[in-house]
């Protein structure tokens, strides 16, 4: 990747015309949870997480020539001044590694299939449609077929703009991180596939506890990560959890898949107790929620769990085998949900390449 990206920063290529091009790219979950990084968006440890079917962020970009850089970002229709700088900054940083974003009017449209109030964090499928966006003009300019390297190349590109990006070029499951085990490591994130066929199953419904911003940026949670006293701990755990559940995963064990999955949810948020400052993003329902979720699964020994993101909402997560079994215990739990909101997605198969007229 070093030696692609070395090279691409003296190709004598620039851009002579207008060049338009869309794609689709989902959310992800992380079942292993990234918290911590450092240098330029690296993970203190490694992550997995699953892609999301129906929460998806289609960007449409056209590049044309200019005499700088110039970013314009419309969203749902209307302009949005703070990610449009947060953009900016992300095609400066491409600059310096291939030199013709610097001449570049980059103007960008882009819209999610779900609202913010449904409680998935757009980030991750915003920066993967733009960074999928850009490595089709970087293979249009070098004449490159399409190939295993462009989608190492978006998650590369996606990572500068947000880790949890990285894995959002890929459908069904990723990883991010170096492992003593894969060909994974810290600058892109690859799939997984090998995985029992009940794992293709994976539904995801979402407990929307609060449609409210986050009481503290993910930004600002990594940063404290640098001087949490149980820091190094966590990426140990972390390390082992990632080789645990991999391994649950190829044999199929869900009592294993499930505990690592839950314990990953709470040490992250344990970090965030522990943190100076410290500070908590769960509700009272979001404990509810938790706790009624255990009760089901000890009552019914159905295969079920839960995992949660830097939020208050829950993610429980079942099979699609046992989807009428679940559905009135799902349906119980929106006296708890923020105006009874409850979100149904699954395993996504991953971006989408779109035509443009």
């Amino acid at each position: 990747m070093n030696f692609y990206l070395n090279t691409l920063g003296q190709l004598p290529i620039s851009l002579d015309k207008p060049f338009t091009v869309s794609w689709t790219a989902p959310a992800n979950i992380a079942l292993v949870k990234y918290w911590g990084k450092h240098g330029k968006q690296l993970p203190c440890n490694p992550s997995l997480s699953f892609s999301l079917r129906e929460s998806t962020t289609t960007t449409r970009i056209t590049f044309a020539p200019h005499k700088s850089l110039k970013v314009s970002f419309n969203f749902q229709g209307l302009e949005n001044e703070r990610f449009r700088e947060r953009l900016e900054k992300f095609f400066s940083s491409l600059g310096e590694v291939t030199h013709f974003f610097k001449n570049m009017e980059i103007s960008i449209e882009s819209a999610n299939s779900f609202p913010h109030s449904d409680g998935v964090a757009s980030t991750s499928s915003s920066l993967a449609s733009i960074a999928l966006c850009v490595c089709s003009l970087i293979y249009e300019l070098t004449e490159k077929e399409m190939d295993d390297s462009f989608y190492r190349l978006s998650s590369y590109f996606a990572r500068l703009g947000s880790g949890s990006a990285s894995r959002s070029v890929y459908g069904r499951y990723s990883i991010w991180g170096h492992t003593s085990i894969l060909a994974s490591n810290d600058e892109y994130a690859i799939e997984y596939k090998d995985y029992d066929p009940i794992f293709m199953e994976l539904c995801d419904a979402i407990f929307v506890v609060s449609d409210s911003d986050k009481r503290i940026s993910s930004t600002v949670g990594h940063n404290l990560m640098n001087v949490n006293p149980y820091a190094d701990i966590r990426y140990q755990n972390a390390q082992k959890n990632a080789l645990k559940i991999l391994d649950a995963m190829k044999k199929g064990r869900l009592d294993t898949f499930y505990a690592i999955v839950e314990q990953e949810a709470m040490e992250m948020h344990a970090m965030m107790m522990v943190a100076n400052p410290s500070f908590l993003l769960f509700d009272p329902n979001t404990i509810a929620i938790i706790n009624r979720i255990k009760a089901f699964r000890e009552q019914t020994s159905l295969p079920v769990g839960y995992t949660i993101d830097a939020g208050p909402n829950v993610h429980f997560l079942y099979f699609e085998r046992d989807r009428e079994k679940v559905m009135p215990f799902i349906e119980e739990q929106r006296a708890l949900c923020h105006k009874g909101i409850i979100v149904f997605d699954g395993l996504g198969a991953g971006p989408v390449k779109n035509p443009v007229e």
